[in-house]
């Protein structure tokens, strides 16, 4: 409503000397209702956006699995046949090393170890594939896909291996350049070339063994299993051997770790005293550091889960029975992962820090390379319970601005509603002009909110200023009868539309007949 109507409307309202309608009132104070309401509709909506936020909001949408989202991983059961696996585990029966008939198998492994990533080295179709350390889980290590879709979520089978293991390099004596681990409850560490049939004495750098029953398996090209259909427990302990030959010069020695070894070196170049102290040493001599540790190796089936870009386990992990036991971990018995296991735990275990970070050092490393060298005889399997996550940008409104805007829409709506009501059960009287013309009250009251005084007081100016009509437009027009001011008719016109006439009058006769 503009302004200069509103303040026209209020003088001719308030003008003592104008008797204003009962629609032109009514009118007028529904038009003021109005008027308030989208005053206040529009500070209220102001309120609503200077008090409003932006959040994002998080929905999940169900997926249908297809070939595109194989992220699960299947054992390669064309590898070997179920028989196989049933007598002694499969691909660890041979002599010259595990799966040493499927070359493809020891190089996928050995990459996946060494974190390549590359889809050449796999399969046809098949989704490059990397081994995870969840620390959650204590540690335990899972075979998860390189890649998946970030906003997925799945779920999907896979294969784990835990390690538990301990420093037992105290309880191996050395006793004249020779050490024994009898004490330690692993009488054939250390392992050494007589031990697989070689005349020389000469320890092998690093090795694992373990005893299954009175049987000693793990060897380089020896014996990795106890025989047909006899497999290993689950969990089972197996004892690791680490060497490292040190070179010392005269300007350059090395204090390795006090807490993991009771003395570094062996026959050559040993000092008198077994000080751990490379310093005391002759620099002109070479020695070799030892280490010995005693770890408890758990084998899985379980179930990962997937969670934009998350993994975590779904479920409690079940332990592999015997057969699969064995078949997990012959690349572990076969020596396969001792090069990789050696060259990532060098600089932690000839560094002064603390037993409990090497020993978890060794216990996840030890896991995580032996599952992945077997990852290489798994393939990719459906994923289940796939799903998406989408995120909008919306906006967040507090709860007050809320309310009081819904509330004042509510109120225009029903005004607005009893305005249209009343507008159709509404009556009108009728005004009859001197000429026997009627006209109702609706519109001539339509006439003044229009405000078409202006143009008749420019089409008729004052003769003097009492009784012709005034130079103000809201005074101009009366609806007293006798008050000599305009008459405004409606009359037919030639072609049957309504015209309005006005004309000047001076006031009606006894007769009722226009005087102007």
């Amino acid at each position: 409503m503009p302004t200069h109507l509103t303040n026209d409307s209020l003088r001719y309202l308030l003008s003592d000397r104008v008797a204003a309608p009962a629609f032109l009132t009514t009118s007028f104070a529904f038009a003021v209702v109005i008027y308030g309401l989208t005053l206040l509709i529009r500070g209220v909506d102001l309120w609503l956006h200077l008090a409003a936020t932006a959040t994002v909001f998080n929905s999940t949408v169900p997926g249908v699995p297809s070939d595109s989202f194989k992220y699960g991983i299947a054992f390669n059961e064309s590898l070997c046949t179920p028989l196989d696996i049933e007598i002694g585990g499969c691909l660890v029966g041979q002599d010259s090393g595990w799966a040493a008939s499927t070359p493809s198998v020891q190089q996928s492994g050995w990459l996946i170890a060494s974190n390549v990533s590359s889809s050449v080295i796999f399969h046809s179709g098949q989704e490059p594939l990397f081994v995870v350390t969840i620390h959650d889980e204590e540690d335990l290590a899972a075979i998860v896909p390189v890649k998946s879709n970030e906003t997925s979520v799945w779920s999907a089978p896979s294969f784990g291996i835990r390690a538990k293991c301990k420093n037992i390099t105290p309880q191996c004596v050395p006793q004249r350049g020779v050490y024994n681990c009898s004490a330690a409850g692993y009488p054939f560490l250390p392992f050494n070339n007589s031990n697989i049939g070689y005349v020389s004495n000469e320890r092998i750098p690093g090795h694992i063994m373990a005893k299954i029953g009175d049987k000693i398996v793990g060897g380089n090209n020896g014996p990795v299993d106890a025989g047909p259909g006899v497999f290993p427990l689950n969990p089972q302990s197996v004892g690791v051997q680490f060497e490292w030959f040190i070179l010392n010069s005269d300007t350059a020695t090395l204090t390795p770790n006090e807490e993991f070894s009771n003395t570094p070196f062996d026959a050559v170049g040993v000092n008198s005293d077994h000080s751990n102290n490379f310093a005391n040493a002759d620099p002109s001599k070479s020695g070799t550091y030892h280490a010995f540790a005693d770890c408890e190796m758990a084998f899985y089936n379980l179930t990962i889960r997937y969670d934009m870009g998350v993994y975590n386990l779904d479920g409690t992990p079940e332990p592999s029975n015997g057969p699969f036991t064995a078949t997990m971990w012959g690349p572990l018995l076969n020596q396969m992962i001792n090069t990789h296991l050696h060259a990532n735990l060098q600089g932690r275990l000839l560094a002064p820090i603390s037993q409990e970070r090497i020993m978890a050092a060794v216990s996840q490393e030890i896991s995580r390379l032996s599952l992945a060298v077997f990852a290489g005889a798994v393939i990719n399997a459906p994923v289940h319970n796939l799903s998406f996550h989408h995120s909008d940008l919306v906006g967040r409104y507090p709860i007050a601005p809320v309310i009081a805007y819904t509330v004042l829409l509510f109120v225009y709506s029903f005004v607005s509603i009893g305005i249209f009501v009343w507008a159709s059960i509404m009556k009108t009287r009728i005004v009859q002009a001197p000429d026997g013309t009627k006209a109702t009250s609706m519109e001539l009251t339509q006439l003044q909110l229009t405000d078409p005084m202006m143009i008749v007081a420019m089409t008729f100016p004052p003769a003097n200023g009492q009784d012709t009509i005034h130079t103000d437009p809201l005074n101009s027009f009366v609806e007293d009868p006798n008050t000599p001011r305009l008459v405004v008719t409606t009359e037919d016109g030639p072609t049957s539309d309504r015209q309005f006439k006005v004309r000047q009058r001076i006031g009606f006769n006894k007769e009722g007949e226009d005087a102007s």
